[in-house]
């Protein structure tokens, strides 16, 4: 395709061997399209379910036409197939209004599942972190003091009084642990 122009509500392309039937498509909906709307608006009464098929319509006689040719009489085609396409609309409308309801609780509880799954992931992802804090590559004296810290949050001071040792210990030895974080991309399997 070499280019796309629209042409009211219709599209007009620029490929090969399609000018012609194209070109015809739209000489119709520019001359015939307020009569095939008039004759579906009388059949339908309906103004937007009118409006609706007639549009299904042209795009029915784009994609057809383009392959079986133009029908000898293509506006009683159009208003055929916009009655047909009307009918698909309001069976489509129905089913969707029969199974709205059951839709909306499905989507509610696809929602909560959600929203419970979300809280689990966040414990999850706690629990890496101690496994993580745990590693053996860091030194088994820093792993405690360094979950107490990551995990919950507890300050060197309280993990100090926790554990009686001089509260100057603690820094170096968890600085030193997120060091290790840093320059080494822990890889190791966790548990599931």
């Amino acid at each position: 395709m070499r280019g796309v122009t629209s042409c009211g509500s219709m599209v007009q392309t620029d490929c090969e061997g399609m000018n012609f039937k194209q070109e015809q498509v739209d000489e119709l909906y520019r001359t015939h399209s307020r009569r095939v709307f008039a004759s579906l608006v009388r059949l339908l009464r309906d103004f937007d379910l009118a409006e609706e098929a007639m549009q299904e319509a042209f795009t029915a006689a784009i994609a057809q036409w383009e392959t079986d040719g133009v029908p000898a009489n293509p506006r009683t085609w159009l208003v055929s197939t916009g009655r047909f396409k009307a009918i698909d609309i309001i069976r489509r409308r129905k089913k969707s209004r029969e199974i709205g309801p059951d839709v909306a609780r499905r989507m509610q509880d696809v929602c909560e599942a959600n929203d419970e799954r979300a809280a689990t992931e966040i414990e999850d992802d706690q629990l890496r972190l101690i496994f993580t804090c745990c590693h053996p590559a860091i030194d088994p004296t820093v792993q405690v003091p360094l979950t107490l810290r990551e995990v919950c949050g507890l300050t060197t001071e309280e993990i100090a009084k926790a554990f009686s040792p001089p509260q100057r210990q603690w820094p170096s030895g968890s600085c030193v642990a997120r060091q290790r974080f840093e320059t080494r991309a822990f890889r190791s399997s966790f548990p599931v």
